[in-house]
């Protein structure tokens, strides 16, 4: 799922917009909330039980799957 990350995003965002709108008021706006992913990796789990300090992903990596999450979650329509 991460290969398609950006457009589960864009197309998550897209619905929750859709569906934002057609229940907001002025009195009771409704807003569009998102979350970062998908990623199969973790930076707070080692894959090393012998080292509880290893990690299978940097902080830039996962930096950059962030990075691209957020885009594809303004694009589609999120607050």
């Amino acid at each position: 799922m991460e290969a398609i990350s950006r457009e589960i995003n864009i197309a998550s965002a897209q619905l929750a917009r859709t569906a934002a709108d057609e229940f907001s008021t002025p009195e009771r706006p409704r807003f569009v909330a998102g979350i970062l992913g998908p990623t199969s990796r973790t930076a707070s789990l080692s894959p090393d039980v012998n080292d509880p300090g290893a990690r299978n992903v940097t902080f830039d990596e996962l930096v950059e799957d962030y990075i691209e999450s957020t885009d594809a979650l303004i694009e589609g329509g999120r607050d």
